[in-house]
């Protein structure tokens, strides 16, 4: 479990601003869900979110919030840490290693660029949309004006037979 002193740290001066949680969430750019996790020491902030968390609260020194190493890994040259590093690195399989370097190359998304994110989803989700009414309201037309253009055909052909009778019929009253 984390230490809890960060978070008492983190409530604090979160009290002291006198901020609500979701007030304090939306100023410092992160969910509230993850804020109330901090507070109540379920979870701790790591990579941007640490260091920006560790600003904030400027009593607290970074050492005290790095994940621990133990002590013999600690006591360990340079060189050695690599070796093992390179041994591991050697042991995974390559889907794990790519999952590995992709992980290390990926940068945490701010609250701010995940509604970012959201929003432009949501925006091309609507001009898809938008498309397609537009890609169906051409064929409706199209579908609308064949019929029209059937309908005129008829009603034509129905004028001409209509012709036809009339003199049909003066023709009969003439002999």
């Amino acid at each position: 479990m984390p230490d809890q002193s960060f978070s008492l740290l983190l409530k604090q001066k979160r009290k002291q601003q006198k901020l609500t949680q979701a007030a304090a969430a939306e100023c410092w750019g992160v969910n509230l869900r993850t804020l109330q996790d901090w507070e109540s020491g379920r979870a701790r902030p790591a990579g941007e979110n640490l260091e920006r968390m560790l600003k904030l609260v400027s009593e607290v020194k970074v050492v005290e919030f790095v994940p621990r190493v133990p002590r013999a890994y600690q006591r360990l040259t340079d060189e050695q840490k690599a070796r093992i590093e390179a041994e591991r690195w050697e042991s995974m399989s390559a889907e794990h290693r790519a999952a590995e370097a992709r992980l290390r190359l990926a940068k945490p998304l701010t609250h701010q660029q995940d509604k970012a994110r959201l929003r432009r989803e949501d925006e091309e989700a609507w001009r898809n949309s938008k498309k397609d009414a537009e890609r169906d309201l051409k064929q409706r037309e199209k579908a609308l004006a064949e019929r029209e253009r059937k309908l005129l055909a008829r009603e034509k052909a129905l004028s001409q037979l209509t012709l036809q009778v009339r003199e049909q019929r003066l023709r009969l009253r003439l002999k």
